[in-house]
């Protein structure tokens, strides 16, 4: 008699895929590379981008030339057994390759008489922030306005620049200079008309 043996393995676990070290929300690079991992005995991985079609995918994911806005990437993964993950991993993020521009407003005078200076500014760009430096002196973060007091008899440079979520950086950095003077002038008499002797 001929004995026929039959091997077979119930599996009713659904595959669970993750993202790698995708928590950044902006991005600033048109091409984006996506990595996912699944169980190892997964058969396939599916892929949707902007809400798009579900198609057959491999990690990573990559894309190019995408515009600047709100973006979506979906995956998951389906096992031998024919399981597949209970809900697709979503991972929702933003492409904004624009460069803030920062900008000082009014204007201020080359010299002025006072210790203390508030300098106001902004930017293009809502959700970016600033970092200031005075005279040539290490970028710090800065508010507007931002105030400078007990200032000293000499020459001040002020320059500020911002960046934004996605990690880019204002070109354009502007700039005001001014001296701060206390000393009063003094005033020469260098020709008079003769003294009139009246006695």
């Amino acid at each position: 008699n001929l004995l026929l043996e039959y091997a077979f393995i119930v599996d009713n676990t659904p595959p669970l895929t993750n993202l790698l070290n995708y928590e950044t929300k902006y991005i600033s690079d048109k091409t984006v590379s996506i990595s996912f991992s699944s169980d190892p005995d997964k058969k396939k991985s599916i892929c949707s981008f902007d809400n798009k079609l579900f198609d057959p995918c491999e990690s990573p994911f990559k894309t190019s030339d995408i515009e600047d806005g709100s973006h979506n990437f979906s995956v998951f993964s389906i096992d031998l057994a024919g399981n597949s993950d209970l809900i697709p991993l979503n991972y929702n993020f933003i492409v904004d390759t624009k460069v803030p521009i920062p900008s000082i407003l009014g204007k201020y005078d080359t010299y002025i008489n006072k210790d203390s200076i508030s300098i106001e500014f902004i930017s293009d760009d809502d959700t970016s922030k600033f970092l200031c430096s005075l005279n040539g002196e290490k970028f710090i973060d800065c508010n507007s306005p931002f105030l400078l007091e007990k200032l000293e008899e000499k020459k001040y440079s002020f320059e500020v620049k911002n960046y934004d979520l996605a990690g880019n950086y204002s070109s354009k950095n502007p700039k005001i200079e001014f001296s701060v003077d206390y000393t009063p002038p003094t005033s020469i008499i260098q020709t008079a008309p003769p003294l009139i002797d009246t006695e």
